[in-house]
């Protein structure tokens, strides 16, 4: 249970408010700890991170704002303008698999077994459905092994190719 005292004292030549707090024994414990590591008092401490909360919270109010009444504004006025697209259809010769109920279970598998990235285990699902026996990869673990499927950095310095084969 929290109590607050809000009696307004004038400290100075700041005005502030005296407030009580109850906290429990391992927090106020924690409070003293991190209060001393700072070199002050706990109720400077506590009054510090309030202040940093108060200006995070502005500073994203603030951000939110901005966007949010910004005018929009037309990205490309020609959507076949887009080069990317060309790079996709020449991608779409190498026939590329769809996502299915299975490979997304797979990828969920192997992301809680081996700790991967959600779109890393996905990589690695696809893989293992195409039958790959290597899979080429700056972003994994260099010779990590997934049920059969080898993973490869080609960019480790001394990276051997014949080392593959």
């Amino acid at each position: 249970m929290i109590r607050f005292d809000t009696n307004f004292v004038l400290h100075d030549f700041l005005g502030v408010r005296n407030v009580t707090i109850t906290l429990p024994d391992e927090v106020a414990l924690q409070a003293r700890i991190w209060a001393a590591e700072a070199d002050t008092s706990v109720s400077q401490f506590l009054g510090r991170v309030l202040v940093e909360r108060m200006e995070r919270e502005s500073g994203y109010e603030q951000s939110r704002r901005q966007f949010l009444f910004r005018s929009p504004v037309i990205l490309r006025e020609n959507p076949q303008s887009y080069a990317n697209r060309d790079d996709i259809k020449a991608l779409l010769a190498w026939q590329p698999l769809a996502a299915t109920s299975a490979s997304i279970s797979k990828a969920w598998e192997i992301e809680d077994r081996c700790g991967l990235s959600w779109w890393g285990s996905l990589i690695v699902a696809s893989a293992l459905q195409s039958q790959c026996a290597i899979l080429f990869s700056e972003d994994m673990q260099d010779g990590l092994q997934i049920d059969g499927l080898r993973i490869c950095n080609p960019l480790i310095p001394g990276f051997d190719v014949t080392l593959l084969q």
